[in-house]
C-alpha cells in the first residue's frame, strides 16, 4: 500500500468518524424534543352551557400553545375512554347548569363514563368549576367529576378550584397553580372574553298580571341599544345599581352626609353600584369609611332577551322576587326602583345553546312564567325569516290575569306565524294543569313532528317545569331518542 493510498484511508476514516458524532449529536436533542413533547402534552376538555366555559378553555389552550406545550382541547361530548390510556394530563374546566346538573354537552359523559371505574393512576389533572354561589349546588357537576377522578385514582395536580359567577379570585387562583405546575407557562391570565356595558334607556314598564295570585310581572321596553348586538335566544346581563333616591335615603337614614369620604368625593356616584344592604347600621362615620373601602359591588343580573335586533329596542320579563329582606336585587331595581327615563348599566352575553338554525324545520317552544321572552324572541326571529312551522306549549297561573301578551299571541296564530298555541294554566279550578300535562295530552302530534325533524327550545322554570318536561319527553319518546335529540342539538334549554 503506497503511502499515498494509506493517506486517503485515514482521511476517509476520519470522516466517517467526524459523520458518525453528528449524527449522534443531531439525533440526540431530537430525541429529547420527542420525550420533552410527549411530557408536556396536555388535553382540555371543557364542558359548557353558555359558551363562557368554552371561551375560557380555548384561551387557555391558545397561551399553552403559544408556551411550547403540545395541546389538544375537546367539548366533553367529545371524550371517550379510550383517551384515558393515553396518559394525559388533563385540565378540566367545567361549569354547573341549574340546580347541580351538569351542562346537556356532558350528559352522555356521565351516562356513560362517569357510571364505570377506570384505572387513572397515570392520569394526571386538575379541575376549575364554574357555578353560581346563589344555588344551593354551587359547582355541584365539577364536585361530582373531582370525586369520580379521584375515586379512580387520577393524581391531582392541585385541589379543585371553583369560580362563583366569573369572580377574578377564582380565575387568578387556577393561574396561579398553573404557574406552579407548569414551569414554561409564562403567559398573562386568561381573561374571558365579555362584551362591554353600555347605557340604555327605560322607556316603557307595563304590569302584565294585574291580580295574579303569584308575584307580579312586568313587560319593561330599553331604548337607546344602538350600540348592542345580539341574537334571538340571548342573554341581557343587568349591573344592578342603587338610583339616586335609594341613595339619598340611605345617606338620611344614618346621617352619612357629613362623612369624610363622601364629603371629599361629594358625588353619589360614590355609592352607585355599593350593596347598600351590606351597611350593619353603624353610624359613625369611621365606620362608614371602612365599610366603603371594603363593600362589594351590586352583583349582575341575566335576563333573556324578548326582542330582536330589528325592533331597535331590548325588550324584557321580569317577575319581582320578595324575599324575607325585600324585593330581590335584580328584579327589585328593574320594576320598582327604576324610573322611566333612567339609564341602566347592561351587556349582552351569548347563549349558543339557546339559538335557532336557519332553516324550515319545525320547533316546538315550551315555557312558563317569564321564560315567555326567550320564545317570543324566537317566535319573532321565525317570523322575519318567514318561517311558520312554530308551535307553542306555554303555562302559567290563570287564564284570565296570567296571560300578559295574549293579544300579540293570537295575532302571530292568526297570521299563521304561530298556527298552533297549547296553554296550561295550574290554578284554573275547572282546567287545572301544568306544562307537563299539556305535553302529554300532545303526546301523538309531538312524536309526529320529531319526526319531521323538530327541534324543542324550552324557556322558563326549571324546578317543575323543565323537569316535569324531560320526564314526559322520556316517557313519550323513549330514552335512546331523546338522548339522540340532545347529540344532534336538538334539545335546547335556557332554564334557571
Amino acid at each position: 500500500m503506497t503511502h499515498a493510498v494509506l493517506t486517503v484511508l485515514i482521511f476517509l476514516a476520519i470522516l466517517f468518524i467526524f459523520h458518525g458524532i453528528f449524527l449522534l449529536l443531531l439525533l440526540k436533542p431530537q430525541s429529547k424534543r420527542n420525550l420533552a413533547q410527549n411530557a408536556d402534552e396536555y388535553l382540555i376538555v371543557y364542558a359548557s352551557q353558555s359558551g363562557q366555559t368554552e371561551s375560557f378553555a380555548l384561551q387557555t389552550a391558545q397561551q399553552l400553545s403559544a408556551s411550547g406545550y403540545v395541546v389538544q382541547c375537546l367539548s366533553i361530548e367529545q371524550v371517550s375512554a379510550a383517551l384515558f390510556k393515553r396518559g394525559l394530563k388533563i385540565l378540566w374546566i367545567v361549569s354547573t347548569y341549574g340546580e347541580g346538573d351538569a351542562p346537556d354537552s356532558a350528559r352522555q359523559f356521565v351516562k356513560n363514563i362517569m357510571t364505570k371505574s377506570f384505572d387513572l393512576n397515570d392520569i394526571e389533572y386538575a379541575v376549575l368549576a364554574f357555578g353560581d354561589s346563589h344555588y344551593a349546588n354551587f359547582c355541584n357537576f365539577g364536585r361530582q367529576l373531582d370525586l369520580w377522578l379521584t375515586e379512580n385514582h387520577a393524581q391531582a395536580l392541585f385541589p379543585m378550584i371553583c369560580v362563583d359567577q366569573l369572580n377574578p379570585t377564582g380565575l387568578t387562583e387556577w393561574q396561579t397553580q398553573l404557574d406552579l405546575v407548569l414551569p414554561q407557562y409564562s403567559a398573562q391570565p386568561v381573561q374571558l372574553t365579555q362584551h362591554p356595558f353600555h347605557s340604555v334607556v327605560l322607556s316603557e314598564r307595563h304590569l302584565l298580571n294585574q291580580g295574579s295570585l303569584g308575584h307580579p310581572m312586568y313587560h319593561l321596553v330599553f331604548t337607546q341599544v344602538e350600540a348592542l348586538c345580539w341574537k334571538s335566544g340571548d342573554i341581557l346581563e343587568i349591573q344592578c345599581a342603587n338610583t339616586d333616591s335609594q341613595i339619598k335615603a340611605f345617606l338620611d337614614r344614618f346621617n352619612l352626609q357629613n362623612s369624610n369620604v363622601f364629603q371629599a368625593n361629594h358625588s353619589i356616584a360614590l355609592l352607585r353600584f355599593k350593596n347598600l344592604r351590606s351597611f350593619d347600621a353603624m353610624q359613625h362615620s369611621t365606620a362608614f369609611e371602612q365599610w366603603l373601602a371594603q363593600a362589594e359591588d351590586l352583583p349582575i343580573r341575566e335576563y333573556s332577551i324578548a326582542s330582536i335586533t330589528s325592533q331597535n329596542q331590548i325588550e324584557l320579563v321580569v317577575r319581582r322576587e320578595v324575599h324575607q329582606t325585600g324585593l330581590g336585587l335584580g328584579s327589585g331595581y328593574l320594576t320598582h326602583a327604576l324610573a322611566l327615563g333612567e339609564q341602566i348599566s347592561c351587556r349582552v352575553r351569548s347563549n349558543p345553546a339557546f339559538y335557532l338554525v336557519q332553516n324550515d324545520q319545525p320547533i316546538i317552544l315550551i315555557g312558563n312564567g317569564s321564560g315567555i321572552a326567550g320564545l317570543m324572541s324566537h317566535i319573532r326571529q321565525r317570523a322575519e325569516w318567514s318561517f311558520q312551522q312554530n308551535w307553542l306549549i306555554y303555562g302559567e297561573r290563570q287564564y284570565q290575569v296570567d296571560l300578559g301578551f295574549a293579544d300579540q299571541l293570537n295575532l302571530w296564530q292568526q297570521q299563521s306565524v304561530l298556527p298552533q298555541i297549547d296553554y296550561a294554566f295550574s290554578r284554573d279550578t275547572d282546567n287545572q294543569k301544568y306544562v307537563q300535562d299539556c305535553v302529554l295530552e300532545k303526546s301523538a302530534q309531538l312524536k309526529q313532528w320529531i319526526e319531521q325533524g323538530a327541534s324543542i327550545y324550552i324557556c322558563g322554570s326549571l324546578k317543575g317545569m323543565a323537569q316535569g318536561v324531560e320526564t314526559v319527553l322520556i316517557d313519550i319518546l323513549g330514552e335512546n331518542q331523546f338522548e339522540q335529540l340532545i347529540e344532534q342539538k336538538r334539545y335546547l334549554r335556557d332554564v334557571y
